[in-house]
């Protein structure tokens, strides 16, 4: 498995703690759309940002085709809800 004894931020429990402690997991499901996609956030003390943040927001989004992806594959959320047993 590739065990290391770094701090990587894994955690390990064992299910009968799992089931012990946690009674309940939440799965939050939200839509994506074209409409859900933000410019990139960049530090308010450059004064570049906003040019950074355009031109990085418009790579991303032509590019690495994020526009076309949240266009095209979009998600609509569910709104169905499962109750616990």
């Amino acid at each position: 498995l590739g065990f290391s004894s770094k701090d990587d931020g894994t955690y390990w429990m064992q299910w009968e703690d799992f089931c012990q402690f946690w009674g309940y997991v939440g799965c939050v499901d939200f839509g994506i759309s074209i409409f859900s996609l933000k410019p990139p956030l960049m530090p308010d003390a450059d004064r570049l940002s906003p040019l950074k943040s355009c031109l990085l927001g418009c790579c991303r989004f032509w590019c690495l085709c994020h526009g076309a992806r949240y266009l095209f594959l979009s998600h609509e959320a569910s709104d169905e809800h499962i109750e616990r047993t």
